[in-house]
Formats: C-alpha cells, sequence, structure tokens
C-alpha cells in the first residue's frame, strides 16, 4: 500500500514525537528516547527547513542524506551560538541539556511555522513520504537490509568468542548478490540505492563494532576533547592548543548528541557518526546518477565503501567523516539542475561551512578542488560563450575567509602544524623527492616499495590498476566535454564545475604521492577518501574506456569483475585467503589489532593513574599508550618525548604506562615504526611497579 498524509498530519505525527521523546528522555527510557531523539535533531531539521522547498521529484534516498547533512550543521551553528551567547550571559554551562534544547526547540519551532506556510496551499493535499509497498514488493531490497543486522551479531561474535565465520561469510555473500543484482534485468533506481547503503552500512558496521572500544588513533583525542567539553558543558577555546580543538564536529556536535540522547561518548563515534558516513555512498549513487545508469552507479558506489583503508580512515577520524559527508553533498547539490537558483546557492554555502568547520585540512583542500571547479567554468564561459555560472569567484573568497577567520583568527589554530607546516617541510625536502624514507610506509607499500608478501604484491598491483583506471576515465571525460559529445551510456554532459573538481582531485591526489613529506602531514588514505568522492565517477569512465564497447552487456560485466576483484584485495580478503592476517575486522592478532584494538584491563590502568596520581604529575609512554589513558583523561599529562624517544631515564614523580602493545608483544610504538622493549628495560629497570593488571603496568619513580 502507499502511505500519504497531508501536511498537517505529517506536523501533528512530529509534535507527537517530540512530545514522546521528552517523556522517554526525563524518565530515561532506553533505547526509546535515543531512538526519538536520533529523529528529531537529525532528520526534522532538514526537513522542516526543505519541506516547503516542494523537493517532490527526489527520491527518500536521495532526499535523506540532505537532511541528515542539513541537521548536523544546524545543529553544529547552533552549538557554537548557544555555547558563546549564553556564556557571554552569565551561564556557565551553556551545553548542558536544557539550554540545548529550550535553543532548539525555539529555532525548529519557528522554521516549522514557516514551513507549514509554504505548504499552505496543498496543505489537505497528500504529501508523500514513503510507498511502504515498494520495500515488500522488491526482495532484493529487502533482502539488504539483513546486512547490517548480520553485522552487528557477527561483530558481537568476534567480540565475545573470537569467532570470525559470520563476519567472513557477508564478505562472501555480499559479492553473490551483486553479481545477481547486476546480471538480472533493471530494477527501479532506489532499489540500487537502497541495496547499496545497506552494504555500505554493514561494511561500516563490522568495523566500527569490532571492540567494545573506539579504534583508531586520532579518535581516542578526539574523544578527549569531546569529553572534557561535556563534562565542562562549555567549549572553551584554551582547553587545547591542537587544531582538533577548532574542529566542531569534535568539541560541539559529540557532546551535544551525547547530552540530548544520553547515549555513551564512545557509541556517538561507533553508531552515529557510522550512519553518518554511510550517506555518503547514497551521495556517491545520485551524484553518478546524472551521467550514468543505475548499475553503473551501483558499482561505483560500491567501489568507494568497499575499500577498507576508506572506512579506517573514517572511523579512526570522526572528524574528516562528518567533513566528507558536507564534501559529498556540495556535489550532489552543485550538479543538480532541478534545485533552483537560490536555494542552490544557500545549500552549497551551509554544506561548505559545516566542512570547513568539521576538519580544517579537508576544508584547505576543499578550496583547492573548488578552485578547479571555477577555473573550469571560467574557461567554459571564456570559450564556449555560454552563461553558465556554477561556482562564482565571490563563493571562493567567502570559503577562504571563513578558513581565515575560523582557524587563525576565532580559534588561534596553531596553523604551523598544519598547512604552514606541510608547505615548509615539502620546499625543504623537495630534493629528496627519490630517497623512500621521506615517505610514509603506507605510500611506500602503494608504489610497490618494500614489499614483504604477496598480499603486499597483489595490494600495489590492484592500486596500480585503479590509478590506470581513474586517469583512463579522467582524460575520457576531459576529451568529450572539449569535443562536446555525449555517449549513449552517459546520460548527460559532465558539467564544467564539475569536471574541474575531478581534475582537481587527480592532481591534490597526486601531489600527495610524489611530493616528499606531504604524505607525511596529512595521511594519504584520509585524502584517498576525499578524492575517491569525485574519482568514483572516473573510475567507472576508465573500466568503460578499456572494456571498448561502451553500450555493450560486456562493459558492464568487464567493471562488475574488475570492482570484485579490487574488493577482494582492498577488503583484505586476499590477505585472508593468503594467510595472512591483515584484516582487523577478522582477526584478533596481526599489526592492526595490536596498535587500534582497545582493551578493558588497558582502561582500568588508565583510570587507576587518574585516580591514584597528582595533577602535577607526568605520565610518560610510547605512541600507543597515548590512545589509552584518554580514558583516563590524561592526555594532557601524556609525554613520550623525554622517555623512549630520548633514552632518558624515569623522572622523580613521574609515571611510565606501557599497555597490551608493550606487556604482551615486548615492543614500543615510536610513531613509524616498532622497536623491541627489551632495548628500553634499563631505563625503568630501577623503578617500582605500582600496578599490574596483566595488560597494563604503572611504574613509579
Amino acid at each position: 500500500m502507499k502511505f500519504h498524509l497531508s501536511v498537517n498530519y505529517t506536523i501533528t505525527i512530529l509534535f507527537a514525537v517530540l512530545v514522546a521523546y521528552i517523556y522517554f528522555a526525563k524518565f530515561e527510557i532506553t533505547p526509546l528516547s535515543q531512538i526519538f531523539g536520533l529523529f528529531i535533531f537529525l532528520l526534522v531539521p532538514g526537513w522542516a527547513f526543505l519541506s516547503f522547498c516542494q523537493l517532490d521529484y527526489m527520491g527518500l534516498f536521495e532526499k535523506i542524506p540532505i537532511y541528515v547533512g542539513l541537521s548536523a550543521a544546524y545543529l553544529m551553528f547552533l552549538g557554537i551560538f548557544v555555547n558563546r551567547f549564553l556564556y557571554s550571559m552569565g551561564e556557565k554551562q551553556p551545553l548542558s541539556f536544557y539550554p540545548i534544547f529550550i535553543a532548539f526547540l525555539m529555532t525548529i519551532i519557528p522554521i516549522a511555522i514557516i514551513s507549514w506556510w509554504g505548504n499552505h496551499k496543498r496543505i489537505n493535499s497528500p504529501y508523500r513520504i514513503i510507498d511502504v509497498d515498494l520495500i515488500f514488493r522488491e526482495p532484493f531490497l529487502l533482502l539488504s537490509f539483513l546486512f547490517p543486522v548480520l553485522a552487528v551479531l557477527g561483530a558481537e561474535l568476534m567480540n565475545n568468542e573470537h569467532n570470525n565465520r559470520l563476519l567472513f561469510s557477508i564478505y562472501i555473500i555480499i559479492p553473490i548478490y551483486i553479481i545477481i543484482l547486476i546480471l538480472l534485468k533493471s530494477r527501479a533506481t532506489y532499489v540500487y540505492a537502497g541495496s547499496i547503503w545497506a552494504i555500505g552500512l554493514a561494511f561500516i558496521l563490522m568495523y566500527s563494532l569490532r571492540s567494545s572500544h573506539m579504534l583508531g588513533y586520532d579518535v581516542h583525542f578526539e574523544y578527549f576533547l569531546s569529553q572534557r567539553v561535556f563534562q565542562n558543558s562549555y567549549w572553551n577555546l584554551a582547553l587545547s592548543n591542537n587544531p582538533s580543538n577548532a574542529c566542531t564536529s569534535v568539541v560541539i556536535l559529540p557532546p551535544m548528541l551525547q547530552g540530548l540522547l544520553n547515549i555513551n561518548g564512545e557509541y556517538i563515534y561507533k553508531t552515529i557518526y557510522a550512519f553518518l558516513f554511510s550517506l555518503i555512498i547514497l551521495s556517491i549513487f545520485y551524484s553518478s546518477r546524472k551521467y550514468l545508469s543505475d548499475k553503473y552507479d551501483f558499482l561505483a558506489s560500491f567501489f568507494y565503501i568497499s575499500q577498507m583503508s576508506i572506512i579506517l580512515a573514517s572511523q579512526s577520524n570522526p572528524r574528516t567523516s562528518l567533513a566528507l559527508l558536507f564534501f559529498s553533498l556540495f556535489i550532489v547539490v552543485l550538479i543538480n539542475e532541478n534545485i533552483s537558483y537560490k536555494l542552490k546557492r544557500l545549500l552549497l554555502i551551509i554544506f561548505s561551512l559545516g566542512l570547513i568547520l568539521s576538519h580544517y585540512t579537508s576544508g584547505v583542500i576543499f578550496f583547492f578542488i573548488v578552485a578547479f571547479g571555477y577555473l573550469a567554468g571560467n574557461m567554459e564561459r571564456t570559450y564556449k560563450q555560454t552563461s553558465r555560472i556554477e561556482i562564482q569567484k565571490s563563493f571562493l573568497a567567502l570559503i577562504l575567509v571563513v578558513i581565515f577567520l575560523w582557524y587563525v583568527q576565532i580559534c588561534e589554530t596553531r596553523f604551523d602544524q598544519g598547512a604552514v607546516y606541510a608547505t615548509k617541510n615539502v620546499i625543504e625536502n623537495f630534493g629528496n623527492f627519490f630517497v623512500e624514507e621521506t615517505r610514509p610506509e603506507g605510500t611506500l607499500q602503494i608504489m610497490g616499495i618494500g614489499i614483504r608478501s604477496l598480499g603486499d604484491s597483489i595490494y600495489s598491483f590492484s592500486h596500480y590498476l585503479i590509478s590506470l583506471l581513474i586517469a583512463l576515465g579522467t582524460c575520457f571525460i576531459l576529451y568529450e566535454n572539449v569535443r562536446g559529445t555525449e555517449k549513449k551510456w552517459v546520460s548527460n554532459e559532465l558539467t564544467s564545475a564539475h569536471l574541474g573538481m575531478v581534475a582537481g582531485a587527480v592532481i591534490v591526489l597526486t601531489s600527495m604521492v610524489l611530493l616528499p613529506h606531504l604524505s607525511n602531514v596529512y595521511t594519504l588514505d584520509r585524502m584517498w577518501s576525499q578524492a575517491m568522492i569525485l574519482l568514483s565517477l572516473s573510475y567507472i569512465f576508465g573500466g568503460v574506456m578499456l572494456a571498448g564497447r561502451k553500450e555493450s552487456r560486456k562493459a558492464l560485466i568487464f567493471i562488475l569483475i574488475m570492482t570484485l576483484f579490487l574488493y577482494a584485495n582492498n577488503s583484505y580478503l586476499i590477505y585472508q585467503f593468503l594467510g595472512e592476517q591483515r584484516s582487523l575486522v577478522l582477526n584478533s592478532v596481526g599489526p592492526d589489532f595490536a596498535h587500534f584494538y582497545v582493551h578493558d584491563p588497558e582502561i582500568a590502568g588508565a583510570l587507576w593513574l587518574a585516580n591514584m596520581t597528582k595533577n602535577e604529575s607526568l605520565v610518560y609512554s610510547d605512541a600507543s599508550g597515548g590512545v589509552r589513558l584518554s580514558y583516563g583523561n590524561l592526555r594532557d599529562r601524556w609525554n613520550t618525548v623525554t622517555f623512549f624517544r630520548l633514552n632518558k631515564p624515569l623522572d622523580k614523580g613521574n609515571y611510565l604506562y606501557l599497555n597490551y602493545v608493550n606487556v604482551i608483544l615486548n615492543i614500543v610504538y615510536m610513531g613509524n615504526n616498532y622497536v623491541p622493549l627489551g632495548d628500553y628495560s634499563h631505563l625503568f629497570a630501577k623503578s617500582k611497579k605500582t600496578y599490574d593488571n596483566g595488560n597494563a603496568i604503572v611504574f613509579f619513580d
């Protein structure tokens, strides 16, 4: 049956949901308060803002990412305003529950009234929410919704019993599902969109829920900052001089959601941010759909999310994943010709501001990529005498001004750690272009340097293959744009701004690989995650070009086979088949597991330190120890420089914290490499062991 509601009934239901949330939140009834709260805070603001625009031509899966993106941006902007305004008015905890919730109601109700007024002419006419019967008519779509459920169950089974059979089965079943879906006759667009979103969400949850705690490195420091803000109910610029303290995706949105939803802070990153990142898949699907057919769009989206390096980067750096969501939505809005000019300008500004405030480096890269889009559009207007204006000079100026004002003037971010530091090192080390040591190990592995196994060889080959396909695809769309031709399998000509941004992504990504020290400042996997949002389209074009006959079924099958091969490699399945336990998802051993997996006894040791030590005492550890000390709120007392690095004995009155990596594996992580712990044992041989739980040991001098 088709489920239709008039606008009156829709507003009534939303009001009922709001009342239900207030009731459940007041009496702390979980998980109902979290479920209703997520709907209220991550869907309603965006829906209320756009409902009067009558975007009925968009499908449900196309609207949801825009609704959620607008809602996330709205919450960040609201948090910044409330934090500054109420604190200046004497409120010492402006980010606590009641100030934020009251401010939310005071702003969202007028927006809802404006939305109602904008729809008053069709107030009694049906307003389509969702056609429920579509889901049940399509068994493929219904089946795909089981993948995220199985992923949660598989991760739980792996965490509790170290049994990877269910997770491994998901990795095998999904390709079979894709083969059947692609080779059968075409289906409605929403089937492909819903299926690829469910598959992508399953991949993300398999990783993010793999541990009871967060996985990664930077995410733990981000968690430390967000917990400081949550505990103080106030974001203070003096909290840290680290650039992450200026990222609202770290210090504003997570503490707000934690207070409004009454949820564990870690699960903001493990579940809500995982959901936000999964929406990028839908954005890639619909941005590709302008130029390709649904099956090609599906494979482009699958190519993006099947890469474990992208999933790992997103979950290890949540501020980056939120910035990538805004970046993908920027592209969707930019190329959508059905959105009115004024609304498009407004949405582009909102998503640009959200991206810049979410992550400083992603904002700078965004500026360069958009600048290439502007140059391409300007060239088209000059040589083809067109009047189309997609990216204006004033818009570029706005991006640059916001980056400068927010990070340099308002937040006084230490840019010597970021853009200035990167530029300085690139110039100083330009003469070391051919020196391998100037590039990080991950970049060398992709380039085929320092390969240690057959799995590494295949991994390197796959990235050369991806680079070839992307280069072919980019050259093809450049050539076709210059010629002004249009292929049958391409639904529309690539817009000049989009084409320029694709070229810009290729140039920036190539620079990350070629220029020494640049990839040491901003890791290649994070740049790769941002560039692939644009270059997944080039990958499909390149595959079709390599297949020869562009309109044939042969091209589709060729890309399907190629994509599944790359999936098997980039998800570390080939490593698994070769007996190399590279995948953290499927194994409880290996270098990634040792470095990223946080054990409960390690946290117990950090909490003991926090409770038993004095604030003036320093806590020494290696690079991996700082991750664990974040849980004890000790990162501001953590020091790695004057102990292992300088080979200096433990100072009087200070502590040494050894974690799982040190105690069980007997190694020290020095940031770029592992060193045997025995090389440093003389530094604390005479110190007193004050705590030992088997996984964490504390020494005191």
